[in-house]
């Protein structure tokens, strides 16, 4: 039996005093709410970053190391109102900081417009945004739209690729997939790369490698049955699947079925290979419930899957939007959470999902989920939007921040693990990665599939990048391992095809695993690589 699991909301004793504003005047008014995790200042710990939305100014939640948050966001340079909607995380230039994308629809005093996304390049104690030199600043469109965003080496050279949804699917506007170029600057390859297409509605996506040949597939969450799983083609394109069939996709892909929101890959039943899950909306009356409520699909290798919600319980989510995929009461086994909620009445078909609590579904070894939310203290209803996940006391549990339209953040602290050490069954491991002296690898080892081996128990995770909705989780690996108190072996497939082994590791710890010194003349140095 797993340790009992327990959140506690610790917003305001965190330091953390924020109400997002709308951003009015935009039909993306009422779903926004974005934000991102990163450590912005490099000292180990975990920042948060919230987008204000409208008169609001952002704020950048710096970890203070003892339980508090302290906010910089006019120290760093980025505490301006504009109207804000979803962020990612990304080293994009490759000097060891987090760096940061908003999708924006302009200042808050001027009417939304095109060209206002922001890329801020962090500077190590300071944000400069570089968007229109970098040519992500989207300022070519006719009309201005954007909202989840994710970074991702989709081409495997080393340097972090940008995609960014977009609601608006008209062939001006839509999703753009914009290639790194190593040189601080971004080109668009939308129409020449196969992701893009004139009907779909995409909120965000995850990059994760779902067949084994390390690039990376792009996954898409997206409205009116619009989500998309591109296959990529390992040379610079992508090929559209239905993940029902493993074929190319067609108008009633199974990958269709749903009303995507939010998005995130775990393996949830172990077998070793990555799944799928999407949030979406919960029907409202009965012909709707065959094609609505969440999805998720287990994959069963070359790109087939099959859609098990109902069959595990995690179908009804109320009206789905950020979601979160980790082991939160570190049995080993990968666990669900997700907010939801929409204030808009819908008098045709009587859809209220007001005040809607949030959802925390219990792995049983994957074959079933239990939803044990208002009993283990998430007690968040309302207008939720981002849901990310972050250890930020840095004790070994997963907690929870929830980001809403129009309403307070929340911080829900995990309690499962008691000062100063993990209960006998909630021992864990969470790993980052330092790939900065191998210059064909991606910052943070994006891309890699580590293995982790404990007692009898074998996990496979890979470190992916987006996920959730309109923002991003903490870039680590956590890993619950029950009772083993040592992790047999760690074994870390890089994504340049290279593998690090590491034994006998302590249970309780975070490690960090660094990638061999690689030289390649044919790739711009970075800061501390061989060439250095």
């Amino acid at each position: 039996m797993a340790a009992p699991l327990v959140f506690s909301e610790q917003t305001a004793g965190a330091g953390l005093s924020f109400v997002h504003d709308q951003p009015l005047g935009h039909r993306a008014g009422p779903m926004a709410g974005g934000g991102a995790i990163g450590d912005f200042n490099s000292d180990g710990y975990p920042d948060l970053y919230v987008i204000g939305g409208g008169a609001t100014p952002d704020r950048l939640y710096i970890n203070n190391g003892d339980g508090t948050f302290s906010d910089q966001a006019a120290r760093w340079g980025i505490a301006r109102p504009h109207r804000g909607v979803g962020a990612t995380v990304g080293d994009y230039d490759n000097d060891g900081d987090d760096d940061l994308f908003v999708s924006s629809f302009g200042p808050s005093d001027e009417q939304p417009g095109p060209g206002h996304h922001l890329l801020y390049r962090n500077d190590g104690n300071g944000f400069v945004d570089v968007a229109v030199a970098a040519g992500v600043a989207m300022t070519t469109e006719n009309f201005e739209d954007g909202y989840g965003a994710a970074f991702g080496d989709y081409d495997l050279d080393g340097d972090l690729d940008l995609f960014v949804g977009a609601w608006h699917s008209r062939p001006v506007l839509g999703a753009r997939l914009f290639r790194n170029e190593g040189n601080g600057s971004f080109t668009n390859v939308t129409s020449t790369s196969g992701v893009f297409q004139d009907s779909t509605h995409a909120f965000g996506a995850v990059w994760a490698d779902m067949d084994g040949d390390r690039f990376p597939e792009l996954l898409v969450a997206g409205d009116f049955g619009t989500n998309r799983y591109y296959r990529n083609n390992r040379d610079g394109t992508f090929t559209e699947l239905d993940p029902g069939s493993g074929l190319p996709a067609t108008q009633w892909s199974i990958g269709n079925a749903h009303n995507g929101m939010g998005t995130a890959v775990a393996d949830f039943n172990r077998d070793g290979l990555p799944d799928w899950f999407i949030t979406a909306i919960w029907p409202t009356y009965a012909f709707e419930s065959e094609f609505w409520g969440n999805g998720l699909y287990i994959n069963h290798g070359d790109h087939i899957y099959s859609e098990m919600s109902a069959a595990v319980g995690v179908n009804d989510g109320g009206w789905g939007w950020g979601t979160s995929a980790v082991d939160f009461d570190n049995d080993g086994w990968t666990d669900l959470a997700m907010t939801n909620g929409w204030r808009i009445y819908d008098p045709v078909t009587g859809a209220n999902f007001v005040n809607e609590r949030s959802y925390l579904w219990r792995s049983s070894h994957g074959a079933h989920f239990a939803e044990i939310g208002e009993s283990a203290g998430l007690a968040h209803t309302g207008e939720g939007r981002a849901m990310l996940h972050f250890d930020y006391d840095r004790d070994g549990d997963m907690d929870l921040v929830i980001l809403s339209n129009e309403e307070p953040l929340r911080l829900y602290r995990n309690d499962i693990i008691s000062a100063p050490h993990a209960p006998a069954d909630a021992n864990w491991l969470q790993l980052r990665f330092d790939t900065h002296r191998n210059p064909r690898l991606a910052p943070q080892g994006i891309g890699a599939v580590v293995t982790v081996k404990a007692r009898r128990d074998t996990q496979v995770q890979q470190v992916t990048t987006g996920g959730t909705y309109l923002g991003q989780s903490e870039q680590v690996l956590h890993f619950g391992l029950g009772r083993a108190r040592r992790v047999n072996r760690i074994t870390v497939h890089w994504a340049d095809g290279s593998t690090t082994r590491l034994r006998g590791i302590r249970a309780n710890h975070r490690v960090t695993v660094t990638a061999r010194c690689r030289h390649d003349p044919s790739v711009r140095p970075r800061p501390g690589d061989c060439r250095r």
